[in-house]
């Protein structure tokens, strides 16, 4: 009798301890608080896979999700907000928030070759989504290298001026929602934007930057055109780490140089690609949750082996030499001179690269 019993006990013991762990968890996940407040929008109900319910508490998550977002143009108006003497910035018929850049030419301060070409050769950079393009400039140069670029902007007026294929480009404005790329990118360039936008939309910005493995911003720390966050640096690392994103001083060490050291060249415009907002103002973070991911494996593509103990002695690793290689996959993509040159021809309508 006693071995009978002994069965319908365990089996009364198991069940009040499953009943307990629900009700445990169910205060757990009350605690956290998943829940958001009146004002989220279709895209915020559906990055967070969410219905769309008035709550109390508004809690946002930047885990990534590849459902296609919904592009929300800007709202157009008929006045000019723009002062006689502002007439450089672009955003005609766009919003006091929009604008601020080139209209018709461009904007040498944030343009670097150079820089380009080392997150092209030695960064491994294949994919990459440009955040407040403008015109489209600097997604020019990466599109026309091989790069899968894209670019996603929020000024009309910028939008019928630009330089690249409608088929890269996504006309959006970040303070009417969140919008993200349909998947992971290597890198997101973001030059001149972080100033442009508050901190109150810094919630729609961060799904887009959290599909990125590397990010690589600048800030102002001057006035200008729409210019409401103005802070030091150690505060956009601050701000940017704690949404999950660590600041490596390597990379931007790196990109800052490269960028300082080409500022004098020449461009066919006559003006010199000096790059002022990349070498004073570049800050690049790592994304850990993308740069893990096996699709961005290859990324951080120096060249590894090597004749003596300095970097210049560096070189492909050869069979020859008894030295496994790395698959075609790990292997950055190919630069050359007359890309430059083809990309020179494309904005400015000459270029001043030897042929």
């Amino acid at each position: 009798m006693e071995s009978k019993q002994r069965p319908a006990q365990m089996s009364r013991s198991m069940v009040l301890i499953w009943a307990a762990s629900v009700a445990v968890f169910h205060q757990i996940f009350q605690l956290i608080g998943m829940t958001f407040a009146p004002s989220m929008n279709e895209n915020t109900a559906q990055y967070l896979n969410l219905p769309m319910i008035a709550t109390q508490q508004r809690h946002p998550i930047l885990d990534l999700k590849h459902s296609k977002a919904v592009a929300l143009p800007s709202i157009r108006i008929e006045q000019d907000v723009r002062s006689p003497s502002e007439k450089y910035y672009g955003g005609k018929g766009d919003k006091q928030h929009l604008g601020g850049f080139a209209s018709g030419s461009v904007d040498m301060d944030g343009v670097s070759p150079a820089a380009w070409t080392l997150m092209l050769k030695e960064h491994g950079i294949k994919s990459l989504l440009d955040i407040g393009c403008g015109r489209g400039v600097s997604t020019s140069w990466f599109y026309m290298h091989g790069i899968d670029a894209q670019c996603v902007e929020g000024s009309h007026d910028a939008w019928e001026q630009s330089l690249i294929p409608n088929t890269i480009r996504t006309e959006h404005d970040f303070s009417r929602g969140p919008w993200w790329p349909s998947k992971t990118v290597d890198a997101v360039w973001c030059v001149e934007v972080l100033e442009h936008v508050g901190r109150n939309f810094h919630e729609n910005l961060m799904p887009a930057m959290r599909h990125a493995a590397f990010l690589y911003v600048t800030h102002s720390t001057w006035g200008g055109w729409h210019h409401v966050e103005v802070h030091e640096e150690e505060w956009w690392i601050t701000r940017f780490q704690s949404f999950g994103f660590v600041y490596s001083n390597y990379l931007t060490k790196q990109v800052r140089s490269a960028a300082s050291a080409s500022k004098t060249i020449r461009a066919p415009n006559n003006s010199t690609y000096n790059a002022q907002h990349i070498w004073l103002h570049m800050l690049v973070f790592i994304n850990p949750t993308v740069a893990s991911l096996p699709q961005h494996a290859h990324l951080l593509s120096e060249l590894s082996c090597t004749n003596g103990s300095k970097k210049e002695n560096r070189r492909p690793c050869k069979t020859e030499s008894k030295e496994s290689t790395l698959p075609p996959a790990f292997q950055p993509l190919e630069w050359s001179p007359e890309l430059d040159a083809a990309w020179e021809k494309h904005v400015f309508g000459s270029t001043t690269i030897p042929q």
